[in-house]
């Protein structure tokens, strides 16, 4: 019998260990359910089969786990671009977020570095078709509150987006993206 309890609290630490290394978010059911489930493993570990005692170290070592990769999800709003910005091609543009959620983040922010991705609404303003492989800008603090970058070549027109990357995806209101004039 404890021979089992150790083997399965052997395999909780070695989970939590390996599902805190990818920084993964944990989902911890009540001992209620049939189930524990830390990050996409689950332990089949049901009520009937473990004492009150293997329960109780149970829970601590997932609590244990749990604190050791705490993070919160920061989710700043996109204030520019609206949707009555229009960026010119091969001109400087802004893409800026809160000033509010920029000097008041949370204690725990999963990743500090920021990238900001172009996109495009599909005719029904459906799907972000983001272009993930050239990001208009990369690597910077998102503390900041805004980033500045040339606007590429692109077909000229509406439904444009921006997303912002780092500890969250952002989207931004559609907007326009036209070709310098002559």
């Amino acid at each position: 019998m404890m021979a089992r309890f150790f083997a399965r609290l052997a395999l909780v630490v070695s989970l939590l260990a390996l599902v805190s290394s990818v920084n993964a978010a944990y989902i911890v059911q009540s001992f209620d359910s049939p189930n524990v489930v830390a990050g996409s493993y689950v332990i089949g570990t049901s009520r009937r089969d473990m004492s009150e005692l293997e329960k109780d170290m149970m829970m601590e070592a997932i609590k244990a786990g749990m604190g050791m990769s705490k993070r919160d999800v920061w989710s700043p709003k996109i204030v520019e671009p609206t949707d009555k910005t229009v960026w010119v091609i091969g001109q400087e543009a802004t893409v800026m977020w809160s000033s509010r959620d920029a000097t008041h983040p949370p204690e725990h922010i999963t990743n500090k570095k920021g990238k900001i991705v172009l996109g495009r609404l599909g005719p029904d303003g459906t799907g972000e078709h983001l272009d993930l492989e050239h990001p208009l800008v990369a690597d910077f603090d998102i503390l900041m509150g805004s980033a500045r970058f040339k606007v590429p070549d692109v077909k000229p027109g509406g439904r444009y987006i921006v997303v912002l990357f780092g500890d969250s995806g952002n989207r931004s209101q559609p907007f326009t993206i036209q070709r310098p004039q002559a």
